[in-house]
C-alpha cells in the first residue's frame, strides 16, 4: 500500500511544453500518473485520492497526504481545504469506538517529527496530525521522507508551541529486552523508516551517533540544537524558515538500510492484546523491537 510524497507529484504546464491532453490527465494534483497506475482503496474524502483506510484484524490502518500539510513544500498545502483533517478524525472517532479495534496505525511521507539532517521535522504536518494523535490515542505512526530509521519515545504533544516531550524512556536493549509502551497511557510513538531512500542521510545535533541496543558515546534520546550557529534538530514554519528545537524523545537511530515489521496478537475482550514493531536491517538483523500493549476490545471514552 501507498502514501504519496514530495516526489509523487507530477506537474505539467504550457511552460514545461507540455501539451493541453497531458496537463489534463495529471491534474492540477499531478497525481493522476499515480491515480492510473496504482488501484487504491476510494474511502478517503473525495479528490485525495491517496488517502484511505483499512483494517487488517483488530489493527486500523491508515494512509494520508502530508503534501497537503506540509510547510516545508508547499505546492500542495490546504489544496483539500480541510477536508483530509475531517476525514481523518471521524475515521478515529469511529474506530477508537468500536471494540474491534485495538490498534491504529497511521503513514505519511513528510515527518512530523525526526532529528535527520536531510529534512528533520514538518512543522505543517506536526500541527495537523499530532493535537489529533494525542486525542484519538494513536498507536504509532510510520513517517517517510528522511533517509534513515529513527523512533521517538511516547510523545506528549504541546499544542501551544506544537512540541512535544517523552512520557517515559522506551529503551529497546536486545530483542529478548524490547521497549515497552502502553499508547492509551504513554501517547504515540512516531517512527521515521525511510531506509530504503538513497543516498543516506545523517543525523543533526553534535556528537548525535546511531542507537540501536547499544547505546554509545553520544547516543541518547536528548538532541540539542543550538538557534545562534543553525545547528540540531530543525521545525519547518510556514514562512520556509526553520525554528531549531532542542529534544528528549530520539530513542532509537540507525543510518542504514533497513524496515520494519510489525506482528499483532489479538486477544480475546477484556484481556492483554499486543502489537510488536521490530526493524531489521539489510543483512537481516534485528536493532530495534517495541512492544505496544492495550486491552482488547477497550473504547475510548471522549469528554
Amino acid at each position: 500500500m501507498f502514501a504519496t510524497g514530495n516526489h509523487d507529484s507530477e506537474l505539467f504546464s504550457a511552460q514545461l511544453a507540455a501539451d493541453q491532453e497531458t496537463v489534463d490527465a495529471y491534474g492540477k494534483l499531478g497525481y493522476g500518473g499515480l491515480v492510473k497506475r496504482l488501484d487504491l482503496p476510494s474511502n478517503g474524502p473525495s479528490g485525495c485520492p491517496s488517502v484511505y483506510s483499512l483494517r487488517y484484524g483488530n489493527v486500523g490502518i491508515i494512509s494520508l497526504d502530508a503534501n497537503e500539510l506540509s510547510w516545508e513544500f508547499q505546492g500542495l498545502t490546504g489544496y483539500s481545504g480541510g477536508a483530509q483533517a475531517a476525514w481523518l478524525e471521524e475515521r478515529l472517532t469511529a474506530w477508537r469506538g468500536d471494540p474491534e479495534v485495538d490498534f491504529i496505525v497511521a503513514f505519511f511521507h513528510e515527518c512530523a517529527f525526526s532529528t535527520c539532517n536531510g529534512h528533520s521535522s514538518d512543522g505543517g504536518v506536526r500541527a495537523a496530525l499530532a493535537p489529533l494523535f494525542a486525542r484519538y490515542q494513536v498507536d504509532l505512526a510510520v513517517q517517510g521522507h528522511n533517509h534513515v530509521y529513527e523512533r521517538t519515545n511516547p510523545l506528549l504533544y504541546d499544542a501551544a508551541t506544537n512540541s512535544a516531550k517523552s512520557t517515559k524512556q522506551a529503551v529497546a536493549l536486545s530483542p529478548g529486552e524490547p521497549a515497552e509502551v502502553e499508547p492509551a497511557r504513554d501517547g504515540t510513538t512516531y517512527v521515521v523508516v525511510g531506509t530504503a531512500g538513497t543516498p543516506r542521510y545523517g543525523w543533526t545535533g553534535a556528537g548525535a551517533t546511531d542507537r540501536n541496543f547499544d547505546a554509545g558515546p553520544g547516543s541518547g534520546a536528548v538532541v540539542t540544537a543550538d538557534a545562534a550557529t543553525k545547528s540540531g534538530p530543525w521545525v519547518a514554519q510556514p514562512d520556509f524558515s526553520r525554528s531549531y528545537e532542542t529534544v528528549d524523545w530520539s530513542q532509537a537511530r540507525y543510518d542504514d538500510y533497513g524496515f520494519i515489521a510489525l506482528d499483532v496478537v489479538p486477544a480475546a475482550r477484556g484481556q492483554r492484546t499486543t502489537m510488536t514493531l521490530r526493524f531489521i536491517n539489510q543483512q537481516g538483523r534485528e536493532l530495534d523491537r517495541v512492544v505496544f500493549t492495550r486491552t482488547a476490545g477497550e473504547i475510548l471514552r471522549l469528554p
